[in-house]
């Protein structure tokens, strides 16, 4: 539900805000996000103790911002990229990003889990998102500053076809996911 939206708002700032806008407002989001990060095992014990809804309100205060804020950057970036570079090779980075999922969801279990512990894994996960906060902020920097404007589209004005077409993709996808919940519930 966050990945989509986190998709969402990418498409709504691509299409109604200029390319200063957008970087300057997704600043003040991955700069907020930053205060709100710190989640320890220990809160997670105490949370633990008392009921899983503890454990869920953590999770929704301390890691569904900063999740949602990663699954903004790569359309963000995409279409920065195809906006300063106009280039077709922006497609590659969606290639990649997808790959580099993919590496990181098989190492986990491998590798990650059965080596670091709780506290371990989480000041690797707060510093690579600090890390990743500072690198897309001289990403935004650069952005705000290159001179270089979007044209903002307006595209809600969409055929019956199309529509259907919409309709149709997001009943497919879902039903993945409703098979997988199927399946493991």
């Amino acid at each position: 539900l966050l990945l989509f939206i986190g998709y969402f708002y990418s498409f709504i700032a691509q299409s109604f805000l200029s390319i200063k806008t957008q970087s300057f407002l997704h600043a003040l989001l991955l700069i907020s996000s930053v205060f709100i990060l710190e989640i320890y095992p220990e809160k997670i014990s105490l949370l633990a103790d008392q009921e899983a809804i503890g454990i869920i309100q953590l999770l929704l205060v301390h890691i569904a911002f900063p999740y949602f804020l990663i699954s903004t950057c790569s359309p963000l970036v995409q279409s920065w990229f195809s906006i300063n570079f106009k280039s077709k090779e922006v497609y590659r980075l969606y290639a990649l990003s997808n790959f580099a999922s993919f590496l990181a969801l098989l190492s986990y279990p491998f590798l990650v889990e059965p080596n670091l512990n709780i506290l371990q894994q989480t000041i690797i996960w707060e510093s690579a998102y600090l890390f990743f906060v500072a690198l897309y902020l001289l990403l935004t920097i650069q952005v705000f500053f290159s001179g270089k404007e979007s044209k903002v589209k307006h595209r809600f004005k969409l055929e019956k076809r199309l529509k259907i077409q919409i309709l149709q993709v997001v009943v497919m996808a879902a039903l993945g996911v409703v098979i997988l919940l199927a399946v493991t519930n």
